[in-house]
């Protein structure tokens, strides 16, 4: 009989009574932030809801390691996510205008040497898609940067100045200009 019940209603599972509203606050901070806890089978989120409308939230994973923390308030919205060492690898910064549309993003990525510095930083502005690749070495000095805008690519030196330029042409091929 109850097998032709849970035919009869394959989501009768579902019918879950829920004791209380997961996104009731755990507690409110003295200047009125409240603070809201998730628990999830990949760790803890944290969510605090500020008086003048600021949403921050904290990822934690199971070991209580942060992996993303985001920030949105009125017309900014920033966020980072790490790895299991706490090293940022990615970053964003968007920028709305007065009717919430996007107007300005970064995006950054970044790569490290097994000793911790920074290897690579990769930076996108949108709009325009600029892309900014800089190099480091193992002591995490700058070593190269290339700009793309579009089809030209600058490479600038270890001292941040422009020394040569790349146009690609598309089918026409590639002209390189020496800076100096």
């Amino acid at each position: 009989m109850s097998d032709i019940k849970s035919m009869l209603n394959p989501f009768g599972f579902l019918k879950k009574k829920i004791e209380k509203d997961p996104m009731e606050p755990k507690y409110i901070k003295p200047d009125g932030t409240k603070v809201i806890e998730q628990e999830t089978p990949l760790g803890t989120t944290v969510y605090e809801i500020c008086p003048d409308k600021t949403l921050m939230c904290m990822v934690y994973d199971k070991s209580n390691k942060l992996v993303l923390d985001y920030i949105r308030k009125a017309n900014i919205e920033i966020g980072k996510t790490y790895d299991e060492y706490g090293k940022v690898m990615t970053e964003f910064n968007s920028l709305y205008d007065k009717g919430n549309v996007l107007a300005e993003k970064t995006l950054k990525e970044y790569e490290y040497y097994d000793n911790g510095e920074k290897s690579k930083e990769t930076i996108v502005v949108l709009p325009g898609e600029i892309k900014t690749e800089i190099r480091y070495d193992e002591k995490g000095e700058l070593t190269e940067k290339i700009e793309q805008r579009g089809s030209v690519k600058t490479f600038f030196n270890k001292d941040n100045k422009p020394y040569k330029r790349e146009i690609d042409k598309g089918s026409g091929g590639i002209i390189t200009e020496n800076i100096e």
